[in-house]
């Protein structure tokens, strides 16, 4: 059964390590999970959809707003949709996670969203300094309940896998987990194969978490091509 909150704040929730009090993957992969959800989300809550193939004036596989205009005013969520608007899911993704910029759009959108599971209650923030200088966030999560309740409905998608068809906002959390990696670090007891597996199998089904497995990749390659470069640069420096 899901709750009243955005799919960001059941990611986000799922992603928090109670013993380390971060999340379980690194800020690449937690940013475009986050950019994720957000995106699906928008489409979920019907303010954005996909276009289909055929349909006139449009190309197919774009996200469109779908009736009032977007507020004008400097939330994360309005800028969701304005930087989702007419682009592919996976570029989507890029756009709102802050990949293709130097603003940390995702680092917002993450404070906006612990700042509301903080006024329900669920965690507390405070700061913490690595090395006594450099200050970073830290959650420490106060209804540790509350995080089971979103993780038993991520193993009931695993465990359905190509035998039922979950609720569509579950399959997309779940897809989310798998495509940033984190479904090992949030389930440590299960065996690594079995969850490789049944998570491909939510990702393939699922185009919010095959465009941000997509943008990880886009990500990804980019980070190996610089520091491929930094490396030669060095060397024909020497």
């Amino acid at each position: 059964m899901t709750t009243g909150r955005t799919l960001c704040s059941d990611l986000l929730l799922a992603l928090l390590s109670p013993e380390k009090e971060t999340f379980v993957v690194d800020s690449m992969h937690w940013k475009a999970g986050l950019a994720g959800a957000a995106v699906v989300d928008a489409v979920l809550s019907g303010r954005l959809r996909l276009t289909s193939e055929g349909e006139p004036g449009v190309r197919a596989g774009r996200l469109v707003l779908v009736g009032a205009a977007v507020p004008e005013d400097d939330s994360p969520w309005s800028e969701v949709l304005r930087r989702a608007e007419g682009q592919k899911p996976k570029n989507a993704v890029a756009r709102v996670g802050g990949a293709s910029s130097w603003h940390d759009r995702a680092g917002q959108l993450r404070d906006v969203v612990m700042a509301d599971l903080a006024r329900e209650g669920v965690v507390s923030a405070h700061e913490h300094r690595s090395l006594g200088l450099f200050p970073s966030p830290r959650w420490t999560l106060l209804r540790p309940a509350e995080r089971g309740a979103v993780l038993a409905r991520v193993r009931a998608v695993l465990e359905g896998a190509g035998t039922r068809r979950p609720e569509e906002r579950d399959a997309s959390l779940t897809g989310l987990l798998a495509a940033t990696g984190a479904l090992r670090a949030v389930f440590p007891g299960l065996e690594k194969r079995w969850l490789t597996e049944r998570g491909k199998a939510v990702v393939k089904g699922s185009w919010g978490s095959a465009a941000v497995s997509g943008a990880i990749e886009e990500v990804n390659t980019a980070v190996a091509a610089g520091v491929t470069a930094a490396i030669a640069g060095s060397a024909a420096a020497g």
